[in-house]
């Protein structure tokens, strides 16, 4: 079965495309591609997107090609943010 992306390629520093949990549950994203120093750190939103909170813990973040998989309570939103990239080219998937 292929994997579908999340988003488009991150070609910049941003945000890939937030996904709800309503019931809470355990976040999986494949993450492959150029990161040129780049960090991926997961975010967390309890207000449907109107406030981000970025997770601290250096167990959600991701500085190379691999898997980041973390809890996501009920009813947050959460999403990948790029941030110290010089020209990233970095395909998130949701397998």
């Amino acid at each position: 079965m292929p994997l579908n992306p999340v988003s488009d390629n991150l070609t910049s520093n941003g945000d890939t495309t937030a996904e709800i949990y309503p019931t809470g549950g355990v976040a999986h994203w494949l993450c492959t591609g150029t990161f040129s120093s780049g960090t991926l750190k997961a975010e967390f939103s309890p207000d449907d997107g109107t406030t981000w909170f970025t997770e601290s813990n250096t167990n959600y973040h991701v500085t190379d090609v691999g898997m980041l998989s973390y809890p996501v309570p009920p009813k947050f939103k959460t999403r990948l943010t790029l941030s110290g990239a010089s020209s990233p080219n970095i395909t998130i998937y949701r397998p």
